[in-house]
């Protein structure tokens, strides 16, 4: 199981089967299911060095998706999101920090912590934000 936490293909499988891969997926013995495993035989990862290219700002991947009905689905990113060139909204940014802060902090903290770093430029000293995110 311990392999399958690094697996690129448990990764995959379990996104494509839930809709998303948290940080709660990595905790394998909980989400190791049957379609996951089924799905997992199914995948094939291969190299494109094309999605490869530092020169070009190119570090990106693509998933195609043959289904059963014999259409392909395909999307390609260049960039992750979050580079510099490609950056996460304010809403993707704060949805990450309250699924992954929810098991450490009440909502009302999370929020808190979410207002003072919006408020960050304006902050005399960050105080106010460490007292926040000490548990």
């Amino acid at each position: 199981l311990d392999d399958a936490k690094f697996s690129l293909t448990y990764a995959v499988a379990t996104a494509l089967t839930k809709g998303r891969f948290t940080l709660d997926d990595l905790d394998v013995t909980k989400n190791f299911d049957r379609k996951t495993r089924a799905l997992i035989r199914k995948i094939e990862i291969i190299c494109d060095p094309r999605m490869e290219n530092r020169e070009a700002n190119i570090r990106g991947a693509r998933l195609e998706l043959n289904m059963k009905d014999g259409s392909t689905r395909q999307v390609e990113v260049k960039l992750p999101k979050g580079d510099p060139d490609v950056p996460a909204l304010q809403e993707d940014i704060e949805a990450k920090l309250n699924f992954n802060g929810a098991s450490l902090f009440r909502k009302e903290r999370l929020q808190a912590i979410v207002r003072t770093v919006q408020g960050l430029d304006s902050l005399a000293n960050v105080s106010s934000l460490t007292k926040l995110l000490v548990l």
